[in-house]
């Protein structure tokens, strides 16, 4: 988020809008054309067709103003985001493990993880390889987060939901750990391969599976079973393939520039 051009904020939130609106067109025409459903304008320019599409579009606001200010700077806004998710945190009822649930509750913490890829992308936050070590921290987080997550939901432990803010360090140290797993010189090495290739296609899909898994999602295969998992996988990247390359054509459409089916169809950006 800090290694873009930055400029004034009209055009450096358009540029965000052009990386993320042509594929939220796309898919509302598809839903029409297919019948999953049929969005109104309003839904689609304010709501995106999607809630976390809103959420990303409100983080880039205060996003260009801690670029423009704080850049290399993290204290200030960290300590101003996590008081506001405190607070935030203690107003809401805990009865239950609610926070990554449907509530806009999680608009106010997922922003602490854009704040955290974004000053380590600049390197403000200093980030020094430890292979065993983060390897073993990166799963300690991630068996602490679904221990608790599940301790929370399923056998509904209260004091596991009175302390759930606590499961955000854990995450929090999932993405870190993670990201500092994929700079190892294997994994980037593994990145050149043919099955990096694969993987680095998959992850260009995000925004578009994001998008379009609610509405693909069946119980109508789980006969299949355990087929049916991977089969809905292929099915959810092709429609999401699909979408990015008539979100890419829309795109087009509006620039100066010819058409190039070359940039519709690449796999990887």
């Amino acid at each position: 988020m800090f290694l873009g051009r930055g400029g004034n904020f009209a055009n450096w939130y358009k540029r965000r809008i052009s990386r993320i609106y042509p594929s939220i067109f796309a898919w509302a025409i598809l839903t029409a054309m297919i019948g999953f459903k049929t969005f109104d304008i309003v839904e689609i320019v304010l709501g995106g067709g999607c809630w976390f599409v809103t959420c990303i579009m409100l983080y880039y606001i205060v996003q260009y103003f801690v670029k423009k200010h704080a850049e290399f700077r993290p204290a200030y806004p960290f300590i101003i985001a996590c008081a506001i998710v405190l607070i935030w945190y203690f107003l809401e009822d805990k009865s239950t493990f609610f926070m990554y649930w449907y509530t806009y509750f999680r608009w106010g913490h997922f922003f602490l993880f854009m704040l955290l890829g974004a000053y380590i992308g600049n390197n403000t936050i200093p980030v020094k390889l430890r292979p065993k070590t983060d390897v073993f921290l990166f799963f300690a987080s991630l068996c602490v987060f679904y221990g608790m997550f599940i301790c929370g939901t399923v056998f509904r432990i209260q004091f596991i939901n009175n302390i759930q803010i606590l499961s955000l360090l854990t995450l929090m140290g999932v993405s870190f750990y993670l990201y500092k797993i994929c700079c190892f010189d294997s994994i980037k090495s593994l990145m050149t391969t043919k099955k990096g290739l694969y993987i680095r296609f998959i992850s260009g899909l995000c925004l578009e599976a994001i998008l379009v898994q609610p509405f693909l999602f069946t119980n109508k295969m789980n006969f299949l079973f355990p087929l049916n998992i991977p089969i809905m996988f292929v099915y959810i990247f092709v429609i999401a393939y699909i979408t990015r390359m008539l979100g890419r054509i829309f795109r087009q459409v509006f620039q100066k520039e010819y058409f190039c089916m070359k940039e519709v169809i690449k796999l990887i950006d």
